[in-house]
């Protein structure tokens, strides 16, 4: 009786600010399916989207990465040509992207003009990663990782680091990695592992851009950092926790509501659901989620997408239907992509991995 005691208490201060979520799931299906003429013959294997109907695509190639801007006309301006480039980010204007090659160079561009502003940093203790530009486009974010790590050494000796693009000032935050920007550039949420093990249970951290106001966000729940996402209007962020559960924090309450994937439909027996990638639909009113259903030897089974409301109440299944009666599939290794908050981009492998565009919604 005691030990049920202590047990109930403990789940009682885990779900304190938090609202775990579940009702059923309605049907979605998408419609208007049609060539996005903008990008065929496109062999992109990363896509962002910028304003003004402007496409940043990314293909490598014997070893080189190749980065191009296409107009909604379809002209392709080639931006980079060089060593891989293994993360990219821009400005909310998408005027200037930023990107990093090998881990001792940042560069930020200017996609209208193409002038360029290369950091080097040849650092013999730490490699230098995940460059992201703030949206205002004036500094950069990145965090410096150990390149061997030393007898005690953990992963909490890994640095966050704000530069500012003009006069190249270096602002420490501290400990941990993955930083995000808000997108008012005034602050930057990022993940710092707690007692430097590697045992994937980040906890979520908060600071302003000018390193004050350091807290940590819904500090009873354990988190992870890598895919943190931030809505259009920078009221909540969002992520999956180590449980698999899908988790949309209201960060000035410091609330936490709490998707469960047994809200996705029961997974087989011998297999689970798992949260794959995720975005903000622009007006920041729902969430793209994609849920991958894995058997026990790992292996994937089935990718479902689903459209989640801001406040998790409602689930919505995105269903594709054939076309000329052949099946249609998405690209498994290309999440689909918000053009607008009623349109989605994608891949069809059924034809040929041709980009396809579809109405998930009605505009309102």
């Amino acid at each position: 009786m005691k030990t049920t005691s202590i047990f109930t208490a403990i789940t009682f201060l885990l779900l304190i600010g938090t609202n775990i979520i579940g009702q059923e799931i309605s049907k979605l299906l998408l419609n208007k399916i049609e060539p996005f003429k903008t990008m065929q013959g496109s062999t992109a294997d990363i896509v962002q989207v910028l304003p003004g109907e402007r496409i940043i695509e990314k293909t490598s190639l014997d070893g080189k990465t190749f980065l191009f801007c296409l107009d909604k006309n379809g002209r392709r301006t080639k931006i980079y040509e060089g060593n891989p480039v293994d993360y990219f980010s821009h400005s909310q204007n998408g005027n200037r992207i930023c990107f990093s090659t090998g881990g001792d160079e940042f560069i930020v561009k200017d996609v209208n003009t193409l002038q360029e502003f290369r950091f080097v940093k040849l650092d013999p203790v730490y490699l230098s990663r995940f460059a992201n530009i703030s949206p205002d486009g004036e500094e950069i974010t990145f965090f410096k990782s150990k390149r061997l790590r030393n007898e005690g050494e953990t992963l909490n000796d890994d640095i966050i680091v704000v530069r500012n693009s003009s006069t190249k000032e270096d602002r420490v935050i501290g400990n941990g990695g993955c930083p995000k920007w808000s997108p008012n550039s005034s602050q930057i949420v990022f993940s710092r592992v707690e007692g430097g093990k590697c045992d994937w249970t980040d906890y979520l951290w908060i600071v302003n851009s000018d390193c004050t106001g350091l807290r940590q966000l819904n500090s009873t729940i354990h988190m992870g950092g890598a895919h943190v996402k931030w809505s259009s209007d920078g009221k909540y962020v969002m992520d999956s926790d180590r449980e698999g559960n899908l988790r949309i924090v209201d960060v000035l309450k410091d609330e936490a509501v709490v998707i469960p994937m047994s809200r996705f439909g029961k997974a087989p027996d011998n297999a689970r659901k798992e949260p794959s990638n995720s975005s903000w639909s622009p007006d920041g009113k729902s969430i793209l989620a994609e849920i991958m259903t894995y058997n026990f030897r790992d292996e994937m089974l089935d990718k479902e997408l689903f459209l989640i409301s801001v406040d998790g109440t409602k689930i919505e299944k995105l269903i594709i239907p054939t076309l000329n009666n052949d099946e249609f599939r998405l690209n498994p290794k290309l999440f689909p992509i918000w053009l607008n908050n009623s349109e989605l981009l994608f891949r069809n492998t059924q034809q040929g991995n041709l980009w396809n565009k579809a109405v998930v919604r009605s505009a309102e």
